[in-house]
């Protein structure tokens, strides 16, 4: 099982639960080899991990990234036979593709896309990192076109979730990809209540949403502008779920950003309560 991404066993014969070492890893996906090994795919801060653990032993790590993932929501691999694995895998500027991980390494086994895409090369992605809300480090990445000078009019889009994470997609996604290719550039973060920190991280953001949570992202563009990356004067903010109730609170804390874009935002908690198919999200956080 599974507990805010740790990896949990329970031993029917003595009745007893242990915790397999993933070294740091969220798990977010698991399954049995055919000995007896638990395979598993998660993150660790913004590495994507696939490796295999026996319940009471040392995990092997099988494939490891930090400019590609596989998976669509969270990481997810599945394991064939004794050592090896299928994933969907991509990048930033690789397209995903069907790949098969092993002793050969990572073979790409299909390829969703038939031919290359020039402007794909074209995308420049920046990590970061600063200090959030209490000097807790916080970590994302900037997103824009490859000959693009800085400070940038720069978009900073919010994960839903909370309890996702920014990971490096293909193209970061559809609005990236045509923000970057129109002069923009686009900012990522994974503050607290995301996963691949750990349980305590995650669990921040549970009685404190749009507290320090809010304060993260709000410190993180200011390391951007530090960085000259961002323009301060010509900055947006978004998202979509938990990522649209951000945008919506953000924009009335500060004068930061110029231009609010809500998309399915929580706006009333009542509402939200009452008329949505989650009304326990709103108990629960």
């Amino acid at each position: 099982g599974l507990v805010c991404g740790t990896l949990c066993v329970f031993d029917r014969q003595t009745g007893g639960l242990y915790r397999p070492d993933t070294q740091g890893v969220d798990v977010s996906s698991l399954a049995f080899r055919p000995d007896g090994r638990i395979h598993y795919a998660g993150l660790r801060s913004y590495e994507t991990v696939v490796g295999d653990v026996h319940p009471t032993g040392v995990p092997a790590e099988l494939w490891r990234s930090t400019v590609e993932t596989c998976g669509p929501w969270h990481p997810a691999s599945l394991p064939i036979g004794e050592s090896e694995a299928l994933v969907v895998r991509e990048g930033t500027i690789l397209p995903p593709e069907i790949t098969l991980l092993g002793e050969q390494g990572a073979q790409t086994l299909f390829s969703t896309i038939a031919e290359p895409v020039p402007l794909a090369a074209q995308v420049r992605r920046t990590p970061l990192s600063w200090t959030g809300a209490n000097g807790t480090r916080i970590d994302g990445s900037f997103l824009a076109h490859r000959d693009a000078d800085g400070p940038l009019p720069t978009i900073v889009e919010v994960h839903g979730g909370p309890v996702l994470a920014d990971r490096p997609r293909w193209l970061g996604n559809i609005r990236t990809a045509w923000l970057v290719f129109n002069g923009y550039g686009v900012q990522h973060a994974n503050p607290r209540g995301s996963c691949g920190r750990g349980r305590e991280f995650a669990a921040a953001v549970i009685g404190d949403m749009g507290g320090d949570d809010a304060r993260d992202l709000e410190l993180g563009v200011d390391h951007a502008v530090s960085l000259g990356l961002v323009d301060p004067a010509r900055v947006a903010v978004t998202g979509s779920s938990y990522g649209g109730y951000m945008a919506a609170w953000l924009a009335t804390r500060s004068d930061r950003f110029r231009t609010a874009i809500a998309i399915s935002p929580i706006s009333n908690w009542r509402s939200q309560h009452g008329t949505s198919q989650i009304g326990r999200f709103d108990e629960i956080f």
